[in-house]
């Protein structure tokens, strides 16, 4: 059932026409679905499908793939390790292979509220027809996560949740005289804890950027998301 939900809502997103002048996006729509299993205790192996489009009247869509891996050490500690595959059309052509690894930190825990704290460093290989030669592009990432239930005092089948996070980005290496925070991104909404451990969860993500370590960030995107989890 879950998985014609899934389908369906990406269906609709890439089928649905852009209309209007080109201008930077504004606003925008992502649809995904992720689906993990553990063959052990400590491994967990995920995947996730999704899709992003302008719904500002910019000719912008976004098709990924990003799977992954988890161990777990020990109760606080895990890595992970995955790689995306993002496939721009339409007016940014462009393929981008996303190869990461990252440390998990759970922690804290304040009464129901659960914290995560994932850093995690991503080489970046972009391929595009206006690129001469592929470029690679190194990147931190810092993501401090939160899940809080709220009728219940944990996240189970029929628990209806709020999952929130910020996170930051920096770019490393190349011609950066000094890394910095170059994008910001913020995120709060509702989640439902479905049967067969499956979730829906409905987020609004503020997503702002800047040019330099000595500029302010600028308002940016507004995401609307819609996430099918298992």
């Amino acid at each position: 059932m879950m998985q014609r939900l899934a389908v369906f809502a990406l269906a609709g997103l890439f089928l649905t026409p852009v209309c209007g002048q080109p201008k930077p996006p504004d606003k925008q729509l992502w649809v995904d679905m992720a689906y993990s299993a553990s063959p052990s205790d400590r491994l967990k192996v995920a995947g996730e499908i999704g899709g992003r489009a302008s719904m500002s009247g910019e000719d912008w869509r976004v098709v990924y793939l990003r799977p992954s891996v988890l161990f777990t050490l020990n109760s606080r500690f895990a890595i992970q390790g995955g790689v995306g595959f993002f496939q721009s059309f339409r007016l940014i052509d462009q393929l981008e292979i996303r190869p990461w690894q990252g440390l998990l930190v759970r922690w804290p825990k304040v009464g129901r509220v659960s914290f995560q704290n994932l850093v995690r460093l991503e080489e970046r290989l972009l391929r595009s027809r206006f690129l001469e030669k592929a470029i690679v592009i190194w990147r931190l990432r810092y993501k401090l996560s939160a899940t809080i239930p709220l009728n219940s005092t944990k996240v189970q089948e029929g628990t209806i949740y709020v999952p929130a996070y910020v996170e930051l980005f920096t770019d490393l290496g190349g011609n950066i005289p000094k890394p910095s925070a170059n994008r910001l991104r913020l995120s709060a909404g509702i989640g439902y804890k479905m049967p067969r451990d499956w979730a829906v969860e409905f987020s609004y993500i503020h997503q702002q950027a800047r040019g330099g370590p000595l500029e302010e960030f600028l308002m940016g995107d507004h995401v609307f998301r819609i996430q099918f989890k298992h």
